[in-house]
């Protein structure tokens, strides 16, 4: 069963590993998110550049390991998720917000090429 994006936010918990398909260092097929309880996996469709994704339940996690570029994301957890359209129509990013105590990290993907390109942002300091 596919389970709804809200479902990765309010209930897989803990993200314990990160699984990248890592094409070059900033460029990546494929990514799984391992929740506690569930993962997510998201890749892009090279017919349109367009993000494909994929939330599943489970309860034993894999916890394979996680190359240094994500481990900055382990033992948070999604606040929002966003789905992004671009001018043309076309669903080629997501969003994430992940946080941990006090520490927020804002994470997107980008469908380019074929491939995924991860962005961090940084918020403006007013």
């Amino acid at each position: 069963m596919n389970d709804d994006l809200s479902y990765v936010a309010e209930e897989y918990g803990d993200l314990r590993a990160v699984i990248a398909s890592e094409f070059d260092h900033y460029w990546v097929d494929t990514v799984r998110f391992e929740f506690e309880k569930g993962y997510l996996d998201i890749t892009v469709d090279p017919d349109f550049d367009t993000i494909i994704w994929q939330a599943r339940r489970h309860s034993e996690p894999t916890a394979e390991h996680t190359s240094s570029t994500w481990v900055d994301l382990l033992d948070t957890r999604v606040a929002w998720i966003w789905t992004l359209t671009n001018q043309r129509g076309y669903f080629d990013g997501m969003q994430f917000e992940f946080f941990r105590d006090k520490t927020t990290i804002i994470l997107q993907l980008m469908a380019e090429g074929s491939r995924l390109r991860p962005y961090v942002l940084a918020s403006f300091q007013g």
